[in-house]
């Protein structure tokens, strides 16, 4: 999945991600196949990681990190991607799909 980014694509995806993007002394090639293994390593570790969405309750969601949004949403399976919305306009674009699929789940569970 990764390996298809662009450079600057990949650069952004770590940065989004909290994870430094310097490449101190690589250029061109080893540069972007260095942000891609990175982010590689990032994406297994989010694998791997143990997802709690049970615990979540509505009263939480505003309280989220942009980070752990984007965490539950793909964990959810739902595309995080947010083209032309930055800072605190993607976040907010990001808890209204996160709350749509709370209440979503929520219906589904009362469901017979």
């Amino acid at each position: 999945m990764a390996s298809c980014l662009t450079l600057s694509e990949a650069r952004k995806a770590l940065e989004d991600a909290g994870i430094d993007a310097r490449t101190p002394g690589l250029h061109g090639e080893a540069r972007h196949r260095a942000l891609l293994e990175r982010l590689e390593e990032k994406l297994s570790a989010d694998s791997r990681e143990e997802t709690d969405v049970v615990d979540l309750c509505q009263e939480d969601l505003p309280q989220l990190s942009l980070s752990e949004i984007r965490r539950q949403l793909t964990c959810r399976g739902v595309d995080t991607s947010t083209p032309g919305c930055s800072g605190e306009r993607r976040r907010e674009r990001l808890l209204a799909l996160l709350r749509y699929q709370f209440y979503f789940s929520q219906l589904l569970s009362r469901s017979p």
